[in-house]
């Protein structure tokens, strides 16, 4: 299979809502800013009656034009890629090594890790195994009936894991290979896994084993906008998926050396899955105290804190990135969109709308390893969660935080979207500034509208995307499917 680039479909998904005219949205304004870098919108509640009957005929004129296809929804393009990532042309079939019994036992590696530093590790590959019903930790090497799953970032391959394997080969009567599950949630290529892959092939004769889970599925992602750009044109430079079946051969200014000069990637018969971000179970259990210290709904279980979606949320929208920052880093995007909602924040039609422009809580290292109350509060009191993507690679921990917290989520395009997650469904995409600012003038008047996303998308959160969740699929899901089960 060639490698597969993306691609505009011919179908378009729309989403309700059209621009207000001009007439309807004319109100005094005034504009108060803190040093929070937060912006508050007051309007007079007076409305003169020559602006009532201006609305009147603004609706009739509107409602001529849409029935005339003059006027155009605002519409997100589907860009339709395989949700599989790359297979080789000379697969068959990719199977299980024995039929399982429950509870399939899981040997994670490392086994031990700093706990205030363990990130994915603590967050995902741990409390999903712990937490599963259908999966038990061990902590034997030896343990003929065990699977290994492997956080590659803090597993080195040639100096940890090799030895480790050679040591359980050493003490197998009958020398037959297992599965082992390779998790790599870095947002670059591992530059050390061809030869890794390339030692436990050799070990156990054969790569059917091997299954390998990456963020790191995208390269050619460039995502810097031009200013001179309308702010009507789509976002571009997504990238394209690696081919791990076939030589790269690909440059990229500001890529790592990895894709630069060709490698070979000969490695895999099957699929490569798309691993992405769960839901961390210490952020749903700070959400949880605070909706009922604040609300008292009565308890903890899933069912009860749905109601979390309809609490009262004063603030109407918050994008967690402040102007300007790291752009030596790849934050050029989220930097671009932070500056749109400050233009969009500023419009005299906008006079009622709060919006949180900064970051909340403490970011990198330490905000992936521990949880902050302002984080918390700020989501729980937020309509809508507006999130975005770095300029040179794919997902962040805010999609689902967002999500488990009950707002709308707005996200630009990712590629897949989350299992089970669908644009205009569970999230609502934006692929513009344009877009960006209709969709959200849109959910901020629609109510209904909003909540129903918003319901669902906390939903499939918290019944598809908990540590457990991510981990099933991983050990137990169908290993010819890019998210370990069918979409």
């Amino acid at each position: 299979m060639r490698t597969q680039a993306y691609r505009y479909a011919a179908l378009q998904y729309q989403v309700p809502g059209t621009r207000r005219a001009s007439t309807m949205t004319k109100r005094t304004m005034a504009v108060t800013r803190n040093n929070k870098g937060e912006h508050g919108f007051a309007r007079t509640n007076l409305i003169p009656i020559r602006v009532m009957i201006g609305s009147i005929l603004a609706v009739g004129v509107i409602m001529h034009l849409f029935i005339h296809n003059s006027i155009l929804l605002p519409e997100y393009t589907e860009h339709v890629i395989e949700d599989r990532l790359v297979v080789d042309e000379t697969a068959t079939t990719r199977t299980r090594t024995r039929t399982r019994s429950m509870p399939q036992k899981v040997l994670a590696l490392p086994m031990e890790w700093e706990e205030h530093l363990g990130g994915e590790w603590k967050h995902f590959l741990i409390e999903g195994i712990e937490q599963s019903p259908k999966l038990q930790r061990t902590m034997d090497v030896n343990d003929a009936d065990a699977v290994w799953a492997v956080d590659m970032a803090r597993f080195k391959c040639s100096t940890e894991l090799i030895p480790l394997i050679k040591k359980r080969w050493k003490h197998m009567d009958t020398k037959t290979g297992w599965d082992i599950f390779v998790l790599n949630w870095g947002d670059f290529e591992n530059e050390t896994s061809k030869e890794c892959f390339a030692m436990i092939r050799q070990l156990f004769g054969s790569k059917i084993l091997i299954h390998y889970w990456t963020r790191s599925s995208i390269i050619h992602r460039n995502m810097v906008h031009d200013p001179k750009e309308s702010e009507n044109v789509t976002f571009h430079e997504y990238g394209q998926y690696l081919n791990f079946s076939k030589e790269l051969g690909a440059t990229a200014t500001g890529m790592p050396e990895l894709y630069k000069g060709g490698h070979d990637r000969h490695l895999f018969h099957g699929v490569v899955h798309t691993l992405r971000y769960g839901v961390r179970t210490d952020i749903v259990e700070h959400i949880h105290r605070e909706v009922n210290q604040k609300h008292s709904l009565g308890g903890t279980s899933d069912e009860q804190m749905d109601l979390v979606v309809d609490l009262p949320r004063p603030q109407d929208a918050a994008h967690f990135w402040p102007v300007n920052a790291d752009l030596d880093n790849y934050g050029t995007h989220r930097s671009n969109i932070s500056k749109a909602l400050v233009d969009f924040g500023a419009l005299a039609h906008n006079v009622n709308v709060t919006l949180t422009i900064r970051a909340v809580g403490i970011r990198k290292r330490r905000g992936r390893n521990s949880v902050h109350n302002a984080y918390i509060k700020k989501l729980v009191r937020t309509k809508i969660i507006i999130v975005s993507q770095r300029d040179a690679w794919q997902g962040h921990y805010r999609l689902m935080e967002g999500l488990a917290s009950g707002a709308l989520v707005m996200t630009d395009p990712m590629f897949p979207l989350p299992f089970h997650i669908s644009n205009g469904k569970h999230v609502v995409v934006y692929d513009s500034i344009g877009s960006l600012k209709r969709l959200l003038t849109f959910y901020l008047e629609h109510d209904e509208e909003r909540l129903k996303i918003a319901r669902a998308g906390h939903r499939v959160a918290m019944s598809e995307h908990r540590s457990w969740n991510l981990m099933e699929r991983i050990i137990l899901g169908d290993p010819m499917e890019a998210f370990g089960a069918k979409q």
